[in-house]
């Protein structure tokens, strides 16, 4: 919920919307209504913390009304869900979760090419994604790809996750 609002802060600041081109899984059939619940009341604590804050009273941006709309907040809880990146440290521990949406859309490969690893620089900024070269790229038509998992895993445990 706090990266939501976060993200709702930024987009009411910039006045735009800069998760619309990410990919959502609201809809799948695969969704469970476990996980449906899950979004609705991330949503809802999402704006109710908006909705809360002075920053958010203040605005008179446009796009403060579409934002704060429980569709538009439920849908972008999945896309942070389909699109975030775990966060680690230099020894591979979770620290949380970020978005980077140009790096979104970077598709998986249980074979990548790219590994995606940390930057961090001055306390209070959130850390820099890299995406790095890990082996040969065979031609130029390559498709730069990540791994979604960890293919060290089995891959029993990889198709599962």
């Amino acid at each position: 919920a706090l990266l939501l609002y976060r993200l709702v802060r930024h987009m009411i600041t910039q006045n735009e919307d800069s998760i619309s081109e990410l990919e959502s899984h609201i809809d799948s059939p695969h969704t469970t209504q476990d996980e449906r619940e899950f979004l609705k009341s991330t949503a809802a604590v999402a704006k109710c913390m908006a909705i809360c804050s002075e920053f958010v009273q203040s605005a008179s941006h446009n796009i403060a009304s579409q934002v704060l709309d429980t569709n538009y907040l439920e849908a972008a809880v999945s896309k942070i869900s389909t699109n975030s990146f775990t966060i680690c440290d230099g020894e591979g521990a979770s620290l949380g979760i970020g978005l980077y949406p140009s790096a979104a859309v970077v598709n998986h490969s249980c074979s990548p090419n790219l590994v995606q690893t940390f930057q961090y620089g001055s306390e209070g900024m959130p850390p820099s994604l890299l995406l790095t070269v890990c082996r040969s790229i065979a031609n130029s038509g390559e498709e730069l790809c990540i791994a979604y998992t960890d293919t060290t895993a089995p891959a029993d445990i990889r198709i599962d996750a």
